[in-house]
């Protein structure tokens, strides 16, 4: 049976991930929700952890996007902490 899209069937398009700095991203994540009846549009959550590799805190934004939608947020991580 081939693949059909949305159908569970994980990555089927373009992915990159880059970082910079003594942060990583880690464990990626991306859900889509339905508002049935309508189908029409996705609500959807991305997820990552982010890491800390430094022995003090970092500050930062996180940037993303998803398709033609972007989104940015602050991020402060303490000395060697994670956070998701």
């Amino acid at each position: 049976m081939s693949t059909i899209r949305g159908r569970n069937t994980g990555i089927w398009s373009d992915v990159s991930l880059t970082e910079s700095g003594p942060v990583t991203i880690e464990n990626p994540l991306v859900t889509a929700a339905l508002p049935l009846p309508d189908t029409s549009r996705a609500d959807l959550t991305i997820e990552v952890t982010l890491r800390n590799l430094e022995s003090r805190p970092v500050a930062g934004r996180l940037r993303g996007r998803f398709g033609p939608a972007a989104f940015e947020a602050p991020v402060s991580l303490a000395a060697g902490r994670q956070h998701w």
